[in-house]
């Protein structure tokens, strides 16, 4: 088994606000920059949210506008935007693309944002062997818990640190831990 130091198999920006209009209509001219940004034609689909609340059920019907390329997706509806790299290699060319999308609506619909958030997706897949067998990939340091209970039937393992800098009103999440593709059957 190689050591692979490079894990990071795709990038997601989403930045989320709120605009009615998204809801069944988009723009010609975000349609024509996200054409161009991920080589894809538009996919509209529909999504149904439905909401439970004691004594109402409320159900809201919203477009998704999906523009799903090799390298980037580009998924917007009333309430977010994401840009996906698919098969990111470097921030110089990701950035750009997040940049225009985000600009074009900025500049068309005026929104408010309520979170903007980037989430690195790093995945260690084994070509041989089992989700278990790290002891040369990561620090036995970082592991805790996780050593400790790995021969007892562990099937999965999640840990989460969250980072709040409250001068610039900026919470960073890390969520770390082994995926068990199978859990919880096993």
């Amino acid at each position: 088994m190689n050591y692979n130091k490079n894990f990071l198999s795709k990038v997601i920006f989403q930045a989320n606000f709120q605009i009615d209009t998204l809801k069944d209509y988009i723009d010609s001219s975000l349609i024509e920059l996200c054409k161009a940004k991920t080589g894809a034609e538009l996919t509209k689909q529909k999504n149904t949210n439905i909401t439970l609340l004691p004594n109402n059920i409320a159900t809201n019907i919203n477009s998704v506008w999906i523009f799903k390329g090799d390298v980037i997706q580009i998924t917007i509806q009333s309430d977010f935007v994401q840009v996906i790299n698919l098969k990111y290699t470097k921030h110089e060319d990701y950035h750009p693309v997040i940049n225009d999308i985000f600009a074009k609506i900025k500049e068309l619909y005026k929104p408010r944002f309520t979170r903007i958030a980037l989430r690195y997706i790093n995945n260690i897949s084994f070509s041989e062997g089992n989700t278990y067998d790290f002891n040369t990939l990561i620090n036995n340091s970082l592991l805790g818990a996780t050593l400790d209970y790995k021969d007892f039937g562990l099937t999965r393992s999640i840990g989460q640190m969250n980072i709040k800098n409250d001068r610039e009103e900026i919470n960073t999440a890390f969520t770390y831990g082994f995926i068990n593709p199978e859990f919880p059957k096993i």
